[in-house]
């Protein structure tokens, strides 16, 4: 009952970025920050305004991305449990179990519901993606602000700048945020103290 009403609390306040979480959710909140998990591979975005669950990101060598999940793709229906902003939790919960354990999952396509029977597998978060656009332009995807983000995200800028970037875009399409310790320091790395 405590654990309901801290949740309805916090809910009164209409601040969608707002949770409560009991000692196992906040367990399972660490475990993602890690970057690996059994899973099927795909990140989700959630607009608390529209109700859907929209695909931002199918991860490299995952059960979705083998099966042809892509990015954009509506997360529609998991299993029995139709989903939205308010049953996220409980789908990704199931998503989420055992490696080589199938669980069915339907998207919506435009206007066309695909089915896959998805296979769990061990997932490594990447948080970064980088490379030379030009002979002096470097490109830095950060996906979002987790883990030791910061650590790989200075490791892509000197790598980057040993093969010869006089300039840096940072891209942060699709990035859902993270942990605000995590984007000060890679804000410090451009900025000068104070």
């Amino acid at each position: 009952m405590l654990d309901g009403a801290a949740n309805g609390l916090l809910l009164g306040l209409g601040d969608p970025y707002t949770f409560y979480y009991t000692p196992e959710e906040y367990a399972e909140l660490w475990e993602e920050d890690e970057g690996e998990y059994a899973g099927v591979g795909i990140q989700i975005s959630t607009s608390y305004l529209t109700g859907l669950c929209t695909i931002s990101r199918v991860f490299d060598n995952g059960p979705a991305r083998e099966a042809g999940v892509h990015k954009g793709d509506i997360l529609y229906k998991v299993e029995d449990l139709y989903v939205n902003s308010s049953t996220i939790n409980d789908a990704v919960d199931i998503m989420r179990g055992t490696p080589g354990t199938p669980v069915h999952v339907v998207f919506l396509r435009g206007t066309d519901e695909i089915e896959f029977d998805l296979v769990r597998a061990q997932i490594t978060v990447n948080r970064i993606e980088s490379g030379m656009l030009t002979d002096d332009i470097g490109y830095i995807f950060l996906y979002e602000f987790a883990g030791d983000c910061a650590v790989e995200f200075k490791a892509a800028v000197d790598k980057l700048v040993k093969q010869g970037a006089k300039g840096l875009i940072i891209d942060l399409r699709d990035n859902p945020g993270g942990w605000v310790d995590d984007a000060v320091r890679v804000a410090d790395m451009f900025m000068d103290k104070g």
